[in-house]
């Protein structure tokens, strides 16, 4: 599993936005040896929780990734376990079943 598959399985177990960025945030910390608190810390935790929720929320973005204005998304309002189970059956084409199978084994 790479960097960008962990979001939506994140959000599918129910963690919060502050959960998941703090998870990818780890992962630039120890991948990179970003010190926690530099302006790159920050930078990462923005454009990496911020571009792969929007791009989950809004799958039919993902072939214009390259042209999408960056600095023009918001994404504080999305709930994300729905848009990742929307993201999960929608883009990535499973059953609700497989679906929540894979809840039940990620979050037993």
């Amino acid at each position: 599993m790479n960097r960008n598959d962990a979001q939506p399985l994140l959000a599918l177990c129910g963690c919060t936005p502050d959960q998941m960025k703090a998870d990818e945030a780890t992962a630039f910390v120890n991948l990179y040896h970003i010190d926690i608190g530099s302006w790159e810390y920050a930078s990462v935790v923005r454009c990496t929780y911020d571009r792969n929720m929007y791009l989950i929320a809004n799958p039919d973005r993902i072939p214009d990734i390259f042209t999408i204005d960056w600095n023009d998304i918001d994404v504080s309002s999305v709930d994300t376990e729905s848009a990742a189970r929307s993201y999960c059956s929608g883009y990535q084409g499973l059953s609700d079943a497989e679906i929540d199978g894979l809840i039940a084994r990620l979050c037993s």
